[in-house]
Order: C-alpha cells, then structure tokens, then sequence
C-alpha cells in the first residue's frame, strides 16, 4: 500500500528532523551561554527527558514523547520501536558528520556497530549514500538560521 509507505516514511523522517533541530537549538541556545563541558554535560544528563516534557506538553502523541526520552538510552527503554532506532542511528549518525559543539569532535563510533543499525539492517553501503545526501542538504541549508 503506497499510503501506508508515504505515511511511515514521513513519520520516520518528522522523527529524526525533530531530534536534530531540537538538538541543534539546544546546543545554540546553551553555547552562548556556557562553556562546551557544561553544554556536553547537561546535554548528556537532561536532554532526553527535557525534550519529552516538552513533546507531552505541545501534545505530541505518546510515541514521540517515548522517542525523545529514550533516543540516547536503548538499553532503559521497555519498548524499542522502529521509530526509537530510527532517531536513535539518526542522533549519533548527525554527531559523527560533525554537528560539534565548540569545534570539540564526539568520538569516533563504528556506525554498522550501533544496536540500531543492525536493527534497522544498516549497512556501510546504506551509511555512506546517506552521509552524501545528509552533506548535500547540509550544505544547501548552511546559512539559513544567520
């Protein structure tokens, strides 16, 4: 069913697009405030949940709030959803092409590696046609929050 397919993948893609501006905004707002460490440290603790409170109280349905608290934390979910492995390869994927805070780079992460890579059956081949059209988009839109 073509419906169910457009439906799913704009689903998925919603997803992911929510996780990275939330993120992008997150590390913005916070750097220009703080150093990198305390950016990186609050992020690491708090960012999850925060952005979960934030999904329940614009509304969003139970699944995105499940999503946003969990995308970091596969091992504390009780429910891995294709959506919850989706944002979850989407975070740490967008954080290996270089979305840094304060220059500093995250360490290096075996992409095929990732529990929801092999989930999601993501291969190096899949990876790399994906950091091409990620890097195109990028580049394209690289101005448009200055």
């Amino acid at each position: 069913n073509i419906f169910y397919n457009v439906k799913n993948w704009f689903l998925d893609w919603t997803l992911v697009l929510f996780q990275i501006i939330g993120e992008l905004m997150t590390k913005e707002i916070i750097s220009k405030t703080t150093s990198y460490i305390d950016v990186k440290e609050t992020l690491d603790k708090s960012h999850g949940k925060f952005g979960g409170v934030i999904l329940k109280r614009w509304g969003f349905d139970d699944m995105f709030i499940h999503v946003g608290i969990y995308h970091d934390e596969l091992d504390k979910a009780e429910n891995i959803s294709k959506e919850l492995l989706i944002v979850h390869f989407a975070n740490i994927f967008v954080n290996q092409m270089g979305n840094t805070i304060g220059g500093v780079k995250p360490e290096p992460v075996n992409l095929e590696e990732l529990e929801s890579a092999k989930l999601l059956r993501i291969d190096k081949a899949l990876i790399d046609q994906l950091s091409e059209k990620v890097k195109t988009s990028l580049d394209a839109c690289e101005n448009i929050f200055i």
